[in-house]
């Protein structure tokens, strides 16, 4: 493979590369001392800023607000592609300090898993992982965009559309691949951590009391890795989420739309067909595999803190405080469980995908019947 990250350093520069050719606020790594601090802010900020608003102008002046459902959601689909990229630029700068103490946490958790692991673990087993979802993200806007410009332009207004809708992709990619980035060096650190407690478990080898405390302090350092992830990305998975089901229920029906009342053109239709189904890919993409990677982050979690308590079984000292130390682990694994919600009211897991399937169903069947009765009384 061309690209084999050694360390967290490596793995992180696509990352670190895509936010600061995007304007997004630049992070300074120091390897020595694994600190992060941010540059000054970038006007490059502003520039982005001006661009995404100015596609929802663009579009309101070439093609007008008409009384009809098509184009209400258009509009609506705009706004809300607006909405979450100007979320994702503004939260960005504005939670930039606490982004790089973020990025201090994860550098220091896994320097302290290489030092109790005693290997020099690399990334590239998860490399490819975010080579191929970098890949869906940005073949799947370049696929519909070239079925779209070859198949459904009519008009020169067409390219003004077109160009409005496509450039709103950058940050939704952007924002994608940082949540991924995090969410999987968490994941890879939590299996390093995993795999060591295993063959600690399979060799059933006796530790000592503060090799057992100190187990159980890396532990806790991944938890509260993990929590700090979760808590810093709520606000802006909170609106990409709400984005996401808008998004993918209009493209659902604009699909359906287009299979219905466009079966006289059967090249048209499949090409309508073909450009939807590359926005749903990118949408359904980034829903399922965020909520997959935090639902994967507490199973592994749940499985660490059983490898913890069998470990415990082989503590050379005294039993009575050793049940103390089982009898209090287990409590504050019960009290403190590693739980990812938005705001305490979403939670962040495959329910969430199954509840969005659900309510995109509901919402595509009135989004029918209501453009059935609009085209009869045409």
């Amino acid at each position: 493979m061309f690209w084999q990250p050694r360390n967290l350093y490596e793995y992180a520069i696509p990352t670190l590369a895509l936010w600061k050719f995007t304007g997004l606020p630049t992070f300074k790594i120091d390897k020595t001392t694994y600190k992060v601090t941010t540059t000054p802010t970038s006007f490059l900020c502003c520039v982005a800023i001006c661009l995404l608003s100015s596609n929802f102008f663009v579009y309101i002046k070439f093609y007008g607000f008409e009384n009809t459902i098509k184009s209400m959601i258009t509009v609506y689909e705009f706004a809300s592609i607006l909405t979450q990229n100007v979320g994702f630029v503004c939260t960005a700068y504005l939670r930039k300090d606490k982004m790089a103490i973020l990025f201090t946490k994860l550098y220091l958790s896994d320097t302290r898993i290489r030092q109790f692991c005693s290997n020099k673990f690399g990334y590239a087993d998860i490399s490819w992982h975010f080579i191929l979802a970098a890949a869906i993200k940005i073949s799947s806007p370049v696929l519909a965009g070239v079925v779209d410009l070859k198949f459904m332009i009519a008009e020169p207004k067409d390219y003004a559309f077109r160009y409005c809708l496509y450039s709103g992709c950058i940050y939704y990619v952007v924002s994608d691949l940082t949540t991924f980035f995090y969410l999987t060096s968490v994941k890879k650190l939590y299996s390093e951590l995993e795999k060591k407690l295993q063959q600690q478990q399979q060799q059933q080898q006796f530790v000592s009391r503060s090799e057992l405390h100190e187990i159980v302090e890396i532990h806790n350092l991944l938890r509260n890795l993990a929590q700090s992830v979760s808590n810093e990305m709520q606000s802006f998975l909170l609106i990409k989420f709400l984005n996401d089901f808008f998004l993918v229920a209009s493209d659902v029906f604009f699909g359906t739309s287009a299979t219905i009342y466009m079966s006289d053109s059967f090249g048209s239709a499949l090409a309508m067909t073909t450009a939807i189904s590359g926005w749903m890919l990118l949408i359904s993409h980034s829903i399922i595999t965020t909520t997959y990677l935090f639902d994967k982050i507490s199973e592994q979690d749940l499985l660490t803190s059983e490898l913890i308590k069998d470990i415990a079984k082989n503590v050379s000292n005294n039993v009575t405080k050793l049940y103390k130390f089982e009898e209090i682990f287990s409590l504050n694994m019960k009290v403190n469980h590693l739980k990812f919600t938005l705001f305490g009211f979403l939670p962040l897991n495959c329910t969430v995908v199954y509840s969005m399937v659900a309510g995109v169903t509901t919402y595509i069947i009135y989004l029918v019947q209501f453009s059935q009765v609009e085209h009869s009384s045409q």
